[in-house]
C-alpha cells in the first residue's frame, strides 16, 4: 500500500445573515460559493485527486464539497456524507479515519473547526502555517497531510504537512 495521505478541508465560508436557520442549514456565502471550486480547481491542477470523500452532511459542507466534486470530475458513488461528522471532535475523526479501508490511498474529509484543526495539530509536529492574526484553519483551507502508517493504527504525530492551500493565495 501506499504511504496514505489525509487531506483535511474545512468548509468554505458560510452565510450568517438568515440568522433564523439551525448552524446545520447554514448555506455558504457567496464567498464561500467562489472559493470551494478553487479548492477542486487546485486538486486536479496539482493531482491530488481523493480515492474517497467523507463529509459532514451540514449544507454549508456539503455545498463545499459538491463544488469541490464538480470540478474533479469526482463520480458521486465515492462521496459521503456522515453525521458523525458534523462538529466531530478529535475522538469521533480518529475513529472515521480508522474505519477507512486500506484500499483507499488518499482520503478526503470535510467538516468543521475546531474538530479538524485539532486534528490537524494532532496528526502533525512541525509547525503548521498561521495566519498573521494566529489562525489555522481557516474557512476552506485545505491540509494534505502524508501519514506514515496505515488508517487503523495509532495516528498521533505520525505525519507530515505535504501542503497547505487558502483559497486567498491561489490564482486560478
Amino acid at each position: 500500500m501506499k504511504t496514505p495521505q489525509l487531506l483535511i478541508l474545512r468548509h468554505a465560508k458560510s452565510d450568517w445573515v438568515g440568522s433564523h436557520l439551525d448552524d446545520f442549514d447554514r448555506p455558504l456565502s457567496t464567498r464561500g460559493a467562489n472559493d470551494a471550486p478553487r479548492i477542486g480547481q487546485w486538486l486536479v491542477t496539482n493531482k491530488f485527486e481523493p480515492d474517497l470523500i467523507m463529509s459532514s452532511p451540514a449544507l454549508r459542507a456539503k455545498q463545499t464539497v459538491q463544488a469541490i466534486v464538480k470540478e474533479l470530475e469526482y463520480p458521486q458513488d465515492k462521496l459521503i456524507f456522515d453525521k458523525n461528522l458534523y462538529l466531530a471532535d478529535l475522538q469521533n475523526l480518529l475513529n472515521i479515519i480508522a474505519q477507512c479501508s486500506s484500499s483507499v490511498a488518499r482520503l478526503l474529509i470535510a467538516g468543521h473547526n475546531p474538530g479538524l484543526e485539532t486534528l490537524l495539530k494532532y496528526l502533525c509536529t512541525a509547525p503548521l502555517p498561521h495566519t498573521k492574526d494566529g489562525k489555522l484553519l481557516t474557512t476552506a483551507n485545505l491540509a494534505v497531510v502524508s501519514l506514515s502508517c496505515p488508517w487503523n493504527n495509532e495516528l498521533q504525530a505520525k505525519g507530515k504537512l505535504v501542503q497547505f492551500v487558502r483559497p486567498c493565495d491561489l490564482n486560478c
